[in-house]
């Protein structure tokens, strides 16, 4: 098989550009507890962020766009949409420094603490900066016990026009593997980039990806030894019974997964994932 495709610059400048798109990280997830810690921390009084979790930080939103390094089309299909932090307004989040960035095309905030009280305040000024969960703007996922989280008595209601609440993390593990490694795998991104990837336990296609990539990177398979689907049916089935809880949230969350929508709009309905990741630094 050939290495290289010469005719590459004489295709159409759409089809390039898609196929520049394709080649971006397939996921980013950034927890909303980080960012929370970062704004918490902005206020007078408090002191810095400390240095291990503005690292941490930093490794989510300073991520390096390998194919923003092969040539000028591909540098600027990949800063296309990009959103830089110093753009956004939000000054508790210049700490992380230049090159910081949001993405709608890759990025998902993960709700992994209390946004519907103790962190209102953030919650609210990335949905509006960034567009949560709507058309064109950053994703939105929940950790499995958002639904826990505690119901203020008194909240000023924010009527938005959200797509719905979709992706409920049910689970993540590490897997330990080199850049090399991870592209050969082929689940983190072409250039094994990605430091997350996520499978939707609901469809048979991702369930066998995830065993796909249990069995290359292990060489023993999750489904021969059991462990793998006796815990994906046991997630499914915890969903099942949440399921409503999650719907109720995606509204309290304001992105319109509890509100009447539109008949041009369909709700996005929640669904159950799991997350594969790379690092030690949480999701994302």
């Amino acid at each position: 098989m050939p290495s290289e495709f010469l005719p590459f610059p004489r295709l159409p400048t759409e089809l390039r550009l898609l196929i520049w798109d394709l080649c971006l990280p397939p996921t980013r997830l950034i927890p909303m507890s980080l960012l929370a810690l970062a704004h918490q921390h902005h206020q007078p009084g408090e002191p810095p962020l400390d240095p291990p979790t503005l690292a941490q930080l930093r490794s989510k939103l300073l991520q390096p766009t390998p194919i923003a390094l092969v040539c000028h089309e591909a540098y600027r299909a990949a800063y296309a949409q990009r959103k830089p932090i110093g753009s956004l307004g939000l000054p508790w989040l210049e700490a992380v420094g230049d090159g910081a960035f949001f993405d709608p095309r890759f990025d998902t905030v993960v709700v992994d603490c209390d946004v519907l009280g103790h962190y209102a305040e953030p919650w609210g000024e990335l949905c509006t900066v960034l567009g949560l969960e709507r058309k064109g703007g950053v994703g939105v996922a929940v950790r499995r016990q958002a639904v826990e989280f505690p119901k203020p008595d008194v909240r000023e209601e924010v009527p938005r026009e959200g797509h719905g609440l979709g992706p409920v993390v049910m689970g993540d593990m590490m897997l330990r593997v080199t850049d090399a490694e991870a592209a050969q795998g082929g689940s983190f991104g072409m250039f094994g980039e990605g430091r997350v990837t996520v499978f939707d336990l609901s469809s048979a296609v991702d369930r066998k990806r995830l065993d796909g990539l249990m069995e290359f990177h292990h060489g023993i398979s999750m489904v021969r030894i059991g462990y793998y689907v006796v815990n994906v049916e046991k997630e499914l089935e915890t969903f099942k019974d949440l399921r409503e809880k999650f719907r109720v949230l995606g509204g309290e969350l304001g992105l319109g997964a509890g509100k009447e929508q539109s008949a041009s709009t369909v709700p996005a309905r929640p669904y159950p994932v799991f997350v594969v990741r790379r690092d030690f630094g949480g999701l994302g």
